[in-house]
């Protein structure tokens, strides 16, 4: 999600590098040499929301960048997709902050919204979106649906979705348990996939690595939402995300694969290893009925037994 900038960027000298601090309304984000690191805000840093009149703050914030910390871990361990190398994850008095290689890239949005000293002309902005395009329905996309759980929800099994589609006003509330079902009918996702979190080399336009993986985990077939195909600026007046034919994105649908297992319970069925158990016994029950039958039919062959009433050996 993009975050509302609260704190103007400082610019510090230490050890021949350039460090960047850049603090929005729930992270602190540090950028170095070779590494970038994303913290929680400690009590000094929180901020003050006027709109809502309390502190600036937004839903599961420690639970999210300890999400981010595995995601990167399990999806450079199980897939091609280009991501930001794990180095450290450390907890500080309880704010907890995760480090990162920082790769040399532009935010597609960025570029797409002349935001830099690298202003790309229409051409050049419709070969962007064309190769981000191919790269995430091609490449991204396939590699994530193939990685399966019977567990909706995140990594650390809690659940929880990008603003947008959950709705949910609970800055301070925990993430609830994940979701299990009987069989892996969940697929992996990023769940924001916006232009923001998409890094590009700017010399050929390709994508570098993609970012941001706090709401990523484990959801129904479809729920990713294509944040990437949005229209710049993003929002229309009524803050809408629009696509690039002007059309509201649906996470109408995506809210509603969230309620169907709250409200009805998933489809559990019998457990695997109660489902195993029980064909195996259905199978040894089927092979000692034939065995029986087998043994019955030899004896009459052999006449060790009788079948007529009154018959004697």
């Amino acid at each position: 999600m993009a975050p509302t900038i609260t704190k103007n960027v400082t610019k510090t000298q230490q050890d021949e590098s350039i460090t960047f601090e850049w603090t929005v309304v729930d992270r602190v984000y540090e950028y170095r040499a070779t590494t970038f690191t994303k913290r929680q805000l400690r009590p000094h840093e929180t901020t003050w929301n006027p709109r809502v009149g309390e502190v600036a703050q937004y839903a599961f914030n420690r639970e999210r960048l300890e999400n981010e910390r595995d995601a990167l871990i399990f999806i450079a361990r199980n897939t091609t997709i280009p991501v930001p190398r794990f180095i450290k994850w450390s907890d500080d008095n309880g704010v907890a902050s995760l480090t990162m290689e920082k790769l040399d890239g532009r935010l597609m949005s960025w570029l797409m919204e002349d935001v830099l000293d690298v202003k790309l002309t229409t051409e050049e902005k419709a070969t962007l979106q064309r190769n981000v395009n191919l790269f995430i329905e091609n490449i991204v996309l396939p590699q994530l649906q193939k990685l399966r759980s019977s567990t909706m929800g995140q990594l650390g099994r809690v659940l929880f979705s990008h603003p947008e589609v959950s709705q949910a006003d609970s800055r301070f509330a925990k993430a609830p348990p994940a979701i299990q079902a009987a069989i892996e009918c969940y697929q992996y996702s990023h769940n924001d996939l916006a232009t923001h979190n998409i890094v590009i080399k700017p010399d050929s336009l390709d994508v570098l690595c993609l970012i941001d993986w706090e709401y990523s985990g484990f959801f129904p077939p479809g729920f990713e939402v294509p944040f990437w195909r949005c229209q710049h600026p993003k929002w229309n007046a009524k803050g809408e995300w629009l696509d690039q034919n002007g059309v509201p994105l649906d996470f109408e649908s995506r809210r509603a694969m969230l309620r169907a297992p709250v409200n009805k319970g998933p489809k559990r069925g019998l457990p695997i290893a109660h489902l195993f158990a029980y064909m195996l016994g259905a199978f040894l029950s089927w092979i000692k009925t034939h065995v029986n039958r087998a043994l019955l039919f030899l004896l009459k062959e052999t006449k060790l037994i009788s079948t007529e009433p009154g018959e004697t050996h």
